[in-house]
């Protein structure tokens, strides 16, 4: 089964959607689905208040790193060039924290700096608006398994 996204329109939000079902409950249709920038699982949206824009077989425009397996497995483009390249686009990342913790998270108004730690080892930040949990968050790009360019 091909995996189908949607680009669409919810109350003048535009996000991206992996639908999972469409439900009829006394006449009206309801459609529940993965919404990829927030990362969430939404349910009981109406169908008629859902504008869809176009249909996407790839969430992602350019992705991070690319290896190229010819020359062997060294990758060809960093999470952080992909970052330093896209200031104002939204971009998805797979992040392991400190505890060993992996999650994808979407980022939007995103800056890049580094800082000087104990040792005198500098290491570069990514801080942004984390669409999921709805605030300002920071991430070592050290931790960062790889960075896609969101298609928005």
């Amino acid at each position: 089964m091909r995996q189908s996204y949607l680009k669409i329109n919810i109350d003048t939000t535009i996000t991206i959607i992996q639908p999972l079902l469409i439900a009829c409950l006394n006449g009206t249709y309801l459609l529940r689905f993965f919404d990829v920038v927030t990362n969430r699982i939404s349910c009981g949206i109406l169908i008629d208040s859902v504008q869809i824009l176009t249909e996407l077989t790839q969430v992602y425009t350019e992705r991070a790193p690319t290896f190229d397996y010819s020359t062997g497995s060294k990758p060809t483009l960093f999470p952080g060039d992909l970052i330093m390249k896209n200031p104002k686009k939204i971009i998805r990342i797979k992040y392991e924290n400190r505890h060993q913790a992996v999650s994808v998270r979407c980022i939007k108004d995103f800056s890049l700096y580094d800082v000087t730690e104990e040792g005198g080892k500098k290491e570069t930040y990514l801080q942004g608006i984390c669409l999921s949990k709805k605030d300002t968050r920071t991430f070592k790009v050290s931790s960062i398994e790889w960075v896609e360019i969101i298609n928005l």
